[in-house]
Order: structure tokens, then sequence, then C-alpha cells
């Protein structure tokens, strides 16, 4: 059986797998904020919470083209 042709993705199947996991990312970064104590590790989390959601925004406007 050929699975690689069962498995191929289109491009908008792949921005949504992507703007999906973007998402689950989103929801780490804020859960690790709300527990942690140290402000080293708070200021870290936070830029990379900022990057992915300008990411996600960028990958949803791509969708709704």
């Amino acid at each position: 059986m050929n699975y690689k042709a069962q498995t191929t993705l289109n491009e908008r199947d792949t921005l949504t797998d992507i703007y999906l996991t973007l998402r689950l990312l989103i929801k780490a970064y804020s859960n690790a904020l709300s527990l942690s104590t140290s402000k080293g590790f708070i200021k870290q989390v936070k830029e990379h919470l900022n990057e992915v959601s300008k990411d996600r925004l960028d990958v949803f406007m791509l969708l709704t083209e």
C-alpha cells in the first residue's frame, strides 16, 4: 500500500495544522506563565508567547485570504 499518496496535505491543510499547533503552544506558554515563579523564566516565556501569538495571527490571515 502506498501511504505517501494517502498522507499528502494541501496548502490549506498544512496551514490549518500549523495554526492549531500554534494555538496549543499559546496555551502551553500561558500555563507555564501562571505556574512559574522565576523572573528570568517568565521573561523568556513572555517573549516566546508574543512571537507565537504573532505567528498565529499571520497564519490565520493566510487562512482567511
